[in-house]
């Protein structure tokens, strides 16, 4: 699902909606949970809200830890954390994991769990994210790239031997294609509808980012 440009009234709803992160709050709960590969190329994530992590390391599987924090005290955060939960299903060749249990329409949109997403996988897998809100770091990744960010920031840091093809694009807010910005083709006026791509790498991946309010950049490592 791509996020397109967020209105106005949509956008004051989705800020509202998404608790402000931060480390001092009491964590509530968590959890850890592996899956092996079994023929997996490309893992999707589905975020509603919170903070995303993706690391590519030396494992054979995929490793999650999912943390959930609410203030001190709040008895209301601490309910709708206990809903909240990883769930993974397969189809083909693409392993699904899905935050799901985030209750955006509670009353007023308070006393939500902070949630931290952090992902470690084989950097040969292929990562698609769809996130609501929130912010969201992928690195050293060698698979296709493919996010979709409603608000936020992302950033994507990926080994330039793996890189066919890169664009990455903004509604509202600055989009960043490192380091060719200078033969990279740029659109865009001040900080709406910004895009930079980028078609002449050697390598066969593609990498897409797409952030509908907020900051998007690929930065490629030599």
């Amino acid at each position: 699902m791509r996020h397109t440009l967020v209105p106005t009234a949509l956008l004051a709803a989705l800020l509202l909606g998404a608790p402000a992160q931060g480390k001092d709050k009491l964590l509530v709960r968590e959890e850890t949970p592996s899956y092996a590969l079994e023929g997996a190329q490309a893992i999707d994530l589905d975020v509603p809200v919170g903070d995303v992590k993706v690391s590519a390391g030396p494992g054979q599987q995929v490793e999650a830890h999912l943390w959930l924090r609410c203030d001190d005290g709040s008895r209301q955060c601490v309910d709708r954390a206990a809903a909240i939960h990883l769930v993974a299903t397969r189809s083909g060749d693409r392993l699904s994991l899905k935050v799901d249990g985030y209750d955006r329409e509670g009353h007023h949109s308070f006393h939500h769990p902070d949630v931290e997403l952090r992902i470690d996988l084989p950097a040969a897998l292929g990562v698609h994210v769809d996130m609501g809100v929130g912010d969201l770091d992928v690195r050293g990744t060698e698979g296709d790239v493919n996010v979709d960010l409603g608000v936020g920031d992302a950033k994507v840091e990926i080994p330039e031997s793996a890189v066919h093809s890169a664009a990455v694009d903004a509604g509202v807010g600055e989009a960043r294609l490192y380091p060719h910005s200078g033969d990279s083709e740029h659109h865009g006026f001040l900080h709406l509808g910004n895009e930079a791509s980028w078609h002449d790498g050697q390598g066969r991946s593609s990498v897409k980012v797409h952030v509908g309010v907020g900051d998007a950049s690929v930065r490629m490592l030599p």
